[in-house]
């Protein structure tokens, strides 16, 4: 498609703004894979909404700047809801009484002694501090992708420890 004064010539237009769009959801604790996805995605979405008597980098901020942080709105709604099954796991059948954090804490560590301590200072940051997988990630000094397997792994064994007794 050739660029006319009213159309964006979306080849350049990408070409000259990807760079400093993935710098930028990198610095808002993106890994490289998911900045690239996020900003593939700004670009698709902008195409129809992208006004060519504007300045595009402007609005390229703004759509980027929107999109990593309804990702991250949609990420802690998915964990919060982690926790409300793992919550309604340990309420069903079990009566008035919830299981309480520390038995959570037990129960995930359980399974892994080598990884005891990091297990449960990631439970304990995110769970009672409420802090995001970046948050802690910064915080223990190891990458999100650890966060987030260390939280998975630690609700999956107590989901399955809660199935198994009830």
């Amino acid at each position: 498609m050739e660029a006319t004064q009213n159309t964006i010539d979306f080849s350049t237009l990408y070409t000259n703004n990807r760079e400093w769009m993935i710098r930028l959801a990198l610095r808002m604790g993106l890994t490289f894979t998911e900045a690239e996805d996020v900003v593939h995605d700004t670009f698709v979405n902008a195409h129809d909404h992208i006004n060519p008597g504007l300045r595009p980098r402007g609005y390229l901020r703004r759509a980027l700047t929107n999109r990593i942080y309804d990702r991250s709105r949609m990420l802690s709604r998915r964990k919060a809801v982690e926790l409300d099954d793992l919550t309604r796991l340990a309420d069903e059948d079990a009566g008035p009484s919830l299981i309480d954090f520390d038995e959570c804490v037990a129960i995930a560590v359980s399974t892994s002694s080598e990884r005891a301590e990091q297990i449960e200072a990631v439970m304990r940051l995110r769970f009672v501090e409420g802090l995001t997988n970046v948050e802690i990630a910064r915080e223990l000094g190891i990458c999100r992708e650890v966060v987030a397997k260390r939280l998975g792994d630690a609700l999956q064994t107590i989901r399955q420890k809660l199935t198994r007794e009830n």
